[in-house]
C-alpha cells in the first residue's frame, strides 16, 4: 500500500509554530504603536493584565521581548507623568509591573533583561520604589552581564533617592564589593583581573552619579585606591599599562571630584600632575579625554587655595600642552572642555 505523503487539510490549515510567532509579534508592536489613542485607560490595563503579560513568561524569545516592550509602552501614561499608584489603575499598573521586574532580574536572554530594566525610567518610579520589588530589582545588581549590572546601579540609585532605607544598602553593599576588586591583589595586567577592574571601575561612576550621598562619604577612600591603581606600583602617572582600565578610572576621578568636596582638596598638587601628564602623553584618544574631563572637574571644583601659586608653575608643561591640544584636537566637546580649563586657570 502506498501511504500519502500529503498532510490532512486540517493539518495544512493550522498556523504552523514559526508563523504564530511572528503574528503574535507583530500584534504585540501594533498594539504599542495604536494603543494609547484608546478612550478608556483601565480598559488597556485590564488588557495588557489579561493578554499581554501571560506572554512575559512565552517560550520563543522574540514574543517575549515584544510583550515586554509593549507592557511598558502601555503601563506609561498617554498623557506622561508617573503612573498611577492607587485606584484600579494603580492596582493593574503594579500586577503586571511586578511580572517586568521578574523578568528584568531573571529572563534567561540578556537582551531582554536590559531592555526591561532600561525601559523603567522616571514613570515608573512611584511603583518600583516599593519595597518587594526593590529588593527583586536589587538582585540585578549580580547579574552575570556587566551591561545589565550597569543599569542597574543606576537604576537604584534613582529609586534610592525615593525610598533610601530599601535601596542604599544594596548600593553601599555593591560600592564596597567593587572597591574591594579596585584594591584586590591579582594583577590587574591579566586579561581576566584587568576586566573586572574596568567593570568595577565603571560602576563606582555610576554609582557617584546616580547615588552621590552615598558615595561622597566614601570619596576619599576610592580616590586612594584609584591613585594606587593608576600608580600600577611603581610610583610614575599613569603607570598603569591598560588604556581601558586607566580611561575608567579617569572617569570615575572626575566623579569623585564632583562630589567629594574639601575631603578631597590636599589631592589637588597630585591630581594636577597626573591629569597634566596624561593630557600631554596618552595617544590614546579616549583616553585624553577622560583626562581633560578629570582635570576640567579638578579646576572647577578646587579650593582658590589651590591657585596659589598658579597650577601653571606646579606643572610647567600644563599650558603648552593645552594651547597644544587646543589647535590639534579633533573632538569639538573636548576642544570646548580646554578652553573652560583655560577659562577657569586664567
Amino acid at each position: 500500500a502506498i501511504v500519502s505523503r500529503t498532510p490532512p487539510a486540517a493539518d495544512r490549515d493550522r498556523p504552523s509554530e514559526a508563523s504564530n510567532e511572528a503574528l503574535t509579534t507583530l500584534a504585540l508592536r501594533t498594539l504599542a504603536a495604536h494603543a494609547a489613542a484608546a478612550a478608556s485607560r483601565p480598559a488597556v490595563l485590564r488588557f495588557v493584565g489579561a493578554y499581554v503579560a501571560p506572554l512575559l513568561c512565552a517560550a520563543p524569545v522574540a514574543v517575549r521581548r515584544e510583550a515586554a516592550r509593549c507592557a511598558c509602552e502601555l503601563l506609561a501614561p498617554p498623557g506622561g507623568g508617573p503612573v498611577e499608584v492607587d485606584g484600579e489603575a494603580g492596582r493593574l499598573v503594579g500586577s503586571v509591573l511586578g511580572g517586568l521586574v521578574a523578568v528584568g532580574v531573571a529572563d534567561a536572554d540578556v537582551g531582554i533583561r536590559l531592555s526591561v530594566l532600561g525601559a523603567f525610567d522616571a514613570t515608573f518610579v512611584p511603583q518600583l520604589c516599593e519595597e518587594g520589588r526593590l529588593t527583586s530589582l536589587a538582585l540585578a545588581l549580580h547579574d552575570e552581564a556587566a551591561a545589565v549590572r550597569r543599569v542597574a546601579v543606576a537604576l537604584l540609585g534613582r529609586l534610592s533617592e525615593r525610598n533610601p532605607a530599601i535601596a542604599l544598602p544594596f548600593l553601599r553593599a555593591a560600592l564596597i564589593e567593587d572597591r574591594a576588586e579596585l584594591a584586590a591583589a591579582p594583577p590587574a595586567h591579566l586579561p581576566l583581573g584587568r576586566r573586572r577592574k574596568e567593570e568595577a571601575a565603571e560602576q563606582l561612576r555610576l554609582l557617584a552619579t546616580h547615588a552621590p550621598r552615598l558615595v561622597r562619604t566614601y570619596a576619599r577612600p576610592l580616590l586612594d585606591t584609584t591613585l594606587r591603581l593608576l600608580r600600577g606600583g611603581g610610583g610614575h602617572p599613569l603607570g598603569h599599562p591598560s588604556p581601558v582600565l586607566t580611561t575608567a578610572l579617569l572617569y570615575l576621578i572626575a566623579e569623585l571630584l564632583a562630589i567629594g568636596g574639601a575631603s578631597l582638596h590636599d589631592a589637588f598638587d597630585e591630581l594636577l600632575i597626573l591629569f597634566a601628564h596624561a593630557v600631554h602623553s596618552s595617544g590614546v584618544t579616549a583616553q585624553r579625554r577622560a583626562a581633560v574631563c578629570a582635570l576640567e572637574r579638578l579646576i572647577s571644583h578646587a579650593a582658590p587655595a589651590a591657585f596659589d601659586p598658579s597650577p601653571y608653575e606646579r606643572s610647567p608643561q600644563l599650558l603648552p600642552t593645552l594651547l597644544t591640544l587646543l589647535g590639534s584636537e579633533a573632538d569639538e566637546a573636548t576642544r570646548r572642555s580646554v578652553v573652560r580649563i583655560l577659562g577657569g586657570l586664567g
